[in-house]
């Protein structure tokens, strides 16, 4: 049985329809947007993790220390993807990308390994 803890509430809705994005303008703000909310949506999830440890000192340092690695990780990743892309109108657009590509991966992995029973 899969269980997740409730989460907070995601961003409200902007005026602009993102399904409607055609500029690169236009597609990065969607895509600010969804690094927002993937954001978000990982730091209620961590918070969570931080609960199920319910006061362990040790395991609350090994995350936070495993944490800061994989932002270290993330940062360094999407950057390499910039510099591939830094000639390119889109880079701004792909990198954003894939930060939100790996934010929502990571909070899926704390779901899984943390607060599913």
């Amino acid at each position: 049985m899969l269980v997740f803890f409730i989460c907070c509430p995601l961003s409200s809705v902007a005026a602009f329809d993102c399904a409607d994005a055609t500029t690169t303008i236009e597609m990065e703000f969607c895509a600010q947007k969804a690094l927002t909310e993937a954001q978000t949506e990982l730091m209620c999830t961590i918070e969570n993790t931080l609960k199920t440890f319910q006061g362990d000192k040790e395991k609350i340092t090994l995350f936070k220390n495993a944490q800061k690695q994989w932002t270290s990780y993330r940062d360094l990743h999407c950057g390499l993807v910039y510099d591939r892309w830094r000639d390119g109108s889109i880079r701004n657009l792909i990198t954003i990308s894939c930060k939100v590509e790996l934010t929502q991966q990571r909070t899926n992995v704390l779901q899984r390994d943390f607060l599913t029973f």
